[in-house]
Order: C-alpha cells, then structure tokens, then sequence
C-alpha cells in the first residue's frame, strides 16, 4: 500500500481544531451524543494529526469519574450488583504504569458536570463509582490533581453523599467555573461550607459561582458565617449566584461590593429575605458595585429588594430583574421604580423586569390598581437608553395615552415593552389606554418588537380621510398581546386600525400567560386578510 503523505495545511493546530469542532454537533440522525462520539472516535483513528483534537472533545465533558476509573486495570476495580463501580479488595499499592492510561485521558476532561443528562462514549453512560473508589483514587496519590486541566466543576444533588463533602479535592488552579448544592438533604452545608472555605486557596481565578442551600433552617446555618471571607478572597469573581433558605449576613453582601470584576449578581431567599437588616451605623446607598452590569433578586415579600436596593449604588448596572410570589401594594412597587432611579445611572441602564404575581383563585379580583400617572413614570423617562421593560404584576396597571406617549419618546431604543396584569376582566378601574396612544410607540419607538399591554379599544374610528397614525408605520413589531382587554367595538375596525400602524404582526395574544379571547381571534382574522390583500397589490404592481 502506498504511503499517503498528508496536506500540510493540517500541520496547522487550529485548523485541525476547527474540522474537528465542525463534528462536534448534533444534526445527525438517532440519539445525538451517541453518534457524535461516534464520528469524533473515527476522527481520532484517522491519523496522529487528529488523534489529539478529536480525543479532547470526546473527553472533555463528564458526568462522572466512571469512565476514567475503567480506565484502569480491572483488577483495581469491578462492578456491582447495581452496576456501580466499586473498588475490589484486598487493594494493591499501584505503580506508575496503572495510571498512565488514566492520566491520559484525565488531562483532556474540562467539565464535569454531575446534575447534566449522562454524558456516553460510545452509547455506554458514565457509571457511579463507589464512596471507597472515590476516595482511594485520591489517597493512592496523595497530592495528586485528579482532572489537572478541569474547569467547570458542577458538584449537585445526584452525586453520593458519602464523598459530597471532599469536592474540594477536584479543585485545580485552571477552575473558573464552581456550582454546588441542591435541594436535597444529600447536599448537607457543612460539606458545602468545608468546600468554600477550601476553594480561595484551591482555585483563586474562579470566575463563575454558583451556591443553592435548600435544606432545613437549622442545616444551613454553618455556611452563612464564611460567605464574606469565601467572597473576599474570589477577587477574579465575575458571577455570582446564591439560592439560600437564610439571609445573606449584610457583611458579605458588603464583600461583594468589593469584588473588582463582578458583573451578574444573582441573589435567590426561598422564604424571606435576601440580607439581614443593614447596621444602623451604615448609611443608606453606603456601597458601590462599580462593575456590576446584572442583577437578579428574588424574595418574599418585594420589600426585601427594596431593603437591598436602599443599600448599594449601581452605576454600570445595565439590566435588573426583581421578582416576588406575595403581593405587593402599588406603594412598593413605584417604590422600587424610584431606587431604580437613584441608584441606577441613567445613561446605562437598559432593561428593568419586575415581576410581582401571587396568582389568585380564579374570580377572585386584587382591588389595587398602580395608577401610572406622568408624575409617577417621569422618574422612568429619565432612562433613554432602554430596550425592555416588563411589568407583570395581579396589581391593575391603569396607563393612558398621555403616558405611553412620555414613554415612546423617551425609550427610541425600546425593543420589548410588557404591561401584563394578571386580573381578569371586568375591571373596577379601566385602562385609558387607546388603539391612538399606540400610535406613540409607532412613531418613537423603530425597533419595538413585542408588544404586551391591556387595550381600551372601545373608539376605533376609522375614516378613508385620515389613515391612522397620518403614515407612520412600525416595521418591526411582530407580536402584541392585549393581555385580558376584550377587543371592544367593531373588530375590522380594530384591524384595519392595527394594520395601519404596525403592518407585519404575526400574532396576536398568542401567549401561554394570557387566554385567547374570541373576540381578538376575529380581529387578527381580519388583520390577516389585510396583509393578504396588500401582498397581491404589491405583486401586480410588480408585473
């Protein structure tokens, strides 16, 4: 047989990185990872020039040391009743060559990742290994980095209690990715605390961490202390997010405020509040996050958020969600809106999502109505550089057209507006909201694309006179939703009207989170007709 000299263009490492990622999808047909493993394995036999690159990516993702311990020889290891991997006594002290083909592979993981769907090689899922193989892997050579090149580490609820506690052994210098915890009593916080206080020492360039302490109120409590000296120490932190059933000490959440390169901030209290209260002797806004760009804060009840956002200033802070399942008075929610608009620079802040719903029985009615009048959203104008904002609250948001007005001039960068209250119809206090004060964002807002918002459309003139809107026309929108307002007055009214203004809507209250009502289903009918008719003139016209 002929020797075959190969292209010298593979000599190249980046472009044998790239035919080889190329094979590295899921388009093919029957079970996905399965046949992709499969054709990076026919890379890596192909020649020594793919050999290496195919080999990294079919290794670089695990659900568990499974396939590195079969790696080993079987007389280390056998498999149980269960078909976990457990280690075969007596043990043997082992030699440099039991490890070779272990350590080859090793080097190529990056992620191992416990609570992911299970990772195959070669259609054979990844196997449990025993709480004894766990740790005699580590004890047979003690200071050995198991995975030297890993660098996201997810240790959640799936993993064996048993060995739940020494996750910190995984723990290299090219980390940059830690989650750990669950919602089960598997994850206890004493090992999750043992595995903090571990980490700054172990991975100091960790970028990304991620905590969940759902247990009992009693079991959690070892970890609150240690927050601010684990956060202290993170100084190449850039993510952050803790889910806890306690409040954060107010002195970590002031640690955090330290951290020079955090930019997502994600703070989750199960069943109170985010932070205990703030020391008398520091002032309101006393804190700076000079870098953080995102912020999450999800409690019970909303006055928690207020409480943290009273605390800090976020002067690069781009978007912020803040979310409760108690319902809130409209008091808090305006002020939220008004922290929103002390703490935040104006010239930054792009996107604000509040969501406030504690979902009711149905017939029940919230009698609360948030009355945006122009003095209440003037704080809101402010932010001209805005492209969502998202109100979804079972408070009544009562606007008119005056304010979406205020709003449509000052938003020109607005892509996504969400007014939804989640009170059915009737109403005890009606939207002021018309088919005219749409017009507004027809006209201010170019690059608006999904529109949510309740509709008095009961005044839905339309004359061959005057076209509504006098022309003006956004191209852009593509879904509106009109929350529960029923489509009032004459229907074909209401979409030649729609039509005019906002020509290319491909659907209309078609949202989980709202019910179609009849009566909006007879107008987009209609809506859709006219975007027929207009098509056949603009191909006559054409020919």
């Amino acid at each position: 047989m002929p020797h075959v000299t190969m292209h010298r263009a593979l000599a190249v490492p980046e472009l044998l990185f790239l035919i080889v990622n190329e094979a590295n999808s899921d388009d093919d047909e029957g079970p996905p990872r399965v046949s992709v493993l499969s054709t990076l394995l026919a890379l890596a036999l192909t020649s020594r020039a793919f050999l290496d690159p195919a080999l990294n990516l079919i290794w670089s993702a695990q659900s568990s040391l499974g396939h590195l311990v079969q790696c080993l020889p079987t007389d280390l290891w056998t498999v149980s009743g269960d078909e976990h991997l457990i280690l075969k006594e007596p043990t043997r002290p082992t030699t440099h060559q039991d490890w070779e083909r272990f350590d080859f592979y090793a080097r190529r993981v990056r992620e191992l990742i416990s609570d992911s769907d299970e990772h195959h090689f070669a259609g054979r899922p990844s196997r449990v290994i025993s709480e004894s193989l766990f740790f005699w892997l580590h004890s047979s050579r003690p200071g050995h980095l198991l995975l030297p090149n890993l660098s996201t580490l997810s240790w959640g609820s799936s993993i064996p209690s048993g060995y739940y506690g020494s996750v910190h052994l995984l723990c290299g210098q090219q980390l940059s990715t830690f989650h750990i915890g669950g919602s089960t009593p598997r994850s206890t916080s004493d090992v999750i605390a043992q595995a903090l206080l571990h980490l700054p020492q172990r991975s100091p360039l960790v970028r990304e961490l991620r905590i969940i302490l759902v247990e009992n109120g009693t079991a959690i409590q070892p970890v609150q202390p240690i927050l601010g000296d684990v956060f202290a120490s993170l100084k190449r932190l850039q993510i952050l997010s803790l889910q806890s059933e306690l409040p954060m000490p107010f002195s970590a959440f002031a640690m955090l405020a330290s951290l020079p390169h955090l930019t997502q901030l994600k703070l989750v209290s199960e069943d109170g509040a985010i932070m205990t209260s703030v020391p008398l002797k520091t002032g309101r806004a006393d804190l700076t996050f000079r870098a953080l760009e995102e912020m999450t804060l999800t409690s019970s009840p909303m006055d928690s958020s207020v409480d943290v956002l009273s605390s800090c200033q976020l002067p690069r802070l781009k978007y912020i969600y803040i979310n409760s399942e108690i319902a809130a008075d409209p008091d808090t929610i305006v002020r939220v809106l008004q922290l929103l608009h002390e703490r935040c620079s104006h010239t930054v802040l792009e996107g604000i999502d509040v969501h406030n719903v504690d979902y009711i029985s149905a017939g029940e009615q919230v009698r609360e109505a948030i009355r945006f009048t122009a003095a209440t959203m003037r704080r809101l104008c402010d932010f001209h550089r805005i492209r969502l904002f998202d109100l979804h609250t079972d408070l009544l948001i009562v606007l008119d057209d005056e304010v979406i007005k205020q709003l449509a001039m000052s938003w020109p960068r607005l892509e996504f507006l969400h007014f939804l209250s989640a009170n059915d119809h009737p109403w005890h206090t009606p939207t002021a909201t018309t088919l005219k004060g749409l017009v507004h964002l027809a006209r201010y807002c170019p690059s608006l694309r999904l529109l949510t918002i309740d509709l008095n459309a009961s005044d839905s003139d339309v004359s061959l006179r005057t076209k509504p809107g006098g022309g003006i026309r956004n191209q852009t929108l593509r879904r509106v939703t009109f929350g529960h307002s029923p489509a009032l007055g004459n229907t074909a009214k209401i979409a030649a009207f729609l039509f005019a203004i906002f020509p290319n809507i491909i659907s209309i209250n078609d949202d989980d989170e709202v019910p179609i009502e009849e009566s909006w289903d007879q107008v987009f009918n209609t809506y859709e007709v006219l975007q027929i008719v207009t098509r056949w003139k603009k191909r006559t016209s054409a020919q």
